[in-house]
């Protein structure tokens, strides 16, 4: 069973969506996926997660 929301709390920024489904969220040091990006030649989320973890210090 898959669970995707549609909408989200103000203090959570939706990243992605795709059919009008959230697929990727953050909230403050939480990085939140519907999808397993290391199966993907696509390396944004990757890219997106180290430059957050070098922000924390």
């Amino acid at each position: 069973m898959v669970l995707l929301a549609k909408e989200a709390a103000d203090s959570v920024e939706v990243l992605a969506t795709l059919n009008g489904q959230i697929v990727a969220a953050k909230q403050r040091n939480i990085l939140a996926l519907s999808f397993h990006p290391e199966l993907t030649e696509d390396r944004r989320i990757h890219h997106y997660f180290l430059v957050l973890v070098s922000q924390l210090g």
